[in-house]
């Protein structure tokens, strides 16, 4: 009789009543929602994880040389290391997916040292939206990957999930793209991809803006 209005949880499991008297059953775990970008992106793993498997020993020998000769540095310690040869792969691969989702990535690592043009970029607030200019063009098999961070207020400072929202190349004068976005405060960052390969630059960080 004491417990007969116990109600709540214990450890794992949780105390309910039912229709015959107390009953114990186990803490319910719910699945966070992906949101489609996550699921994309979890798609774009999964492609390249099989396309691994794939490959003949003699690719995957050049997977090794090629991610052997890159050159990482630990944001912790400062320490440098080169990553592992699925690690250089996948992240080739995914990017590649992401700019040209239909594409069937190469088996082999890029060759040589790719130069980017990589031209500043300039980002103003306009009426709903954000006016991205280039001060000179991108290169041949060079897009600017446009990205935004929504802040819960604008003097918040920004974290590291930027979202990848446009692909663009500035050729043509003037040199612009405006990208629509929805009233609020955002960090804003740009690199610059390769599509043929998925090879990147790092990542720029323009600044806070507010859009109206």
């Amino acid at each position: 009789m004491v417990f007969d209005s116990v109600r709540g949880r214990l450890d794992q499991m949780v105390v309910v009543q039912t229709r015959s008297g107390l009953g114990v059953r186990r803490r319910p775990v719910f699945a966070k929602a992906l949101t489609p970008a996550q699921r994309e992106g979890n798609e774009r793993l999964r492609k390249a994880a099989a396309l691994w498997q794939d490959l003949t020993l003699e690719e995957v020998a050049a997977w090794r040389d090629y991610a052997g000769k890159l050159v990482r540095r630990n944001p912790v310690n400062g320490h440098t290391y080169a990553p592992a040869a699925y690690n250089a792969f996948t992240m080739l691969t995914t990017k590649l997916l992401q700019v040209q989702p239909g594409a069937d990535p190469p088996r082999t690592p890029p060759s040589g040292t790719f130069l980017f043009e990589a031209p500043p970029l300039l980002a103003q607030a306009t009426a709903g939206g954000v006016l991205w200019t280039a001060l000179g063009p991108t290169g041949p098999d060079e897009l600017a990957e446009l990205m935004v961070q929504r802040l819960p207020n604008p003097k918040r400072l920004p974290g590291n999930q930027y979202v990848a929202a446009a692909f663009v190349p500035f050729v043509e004068e003037p040199l612009q793209s405006f990208l629509p976005l929805e009233p609020a405060g955002y960090s804003l960052a740009c690199r610059f991809v390769r599509p043929s390969t998925g090879e990147q630059t790092g990542l720029g960080i323009l600044g806070t803006i507010v859009v109206e």
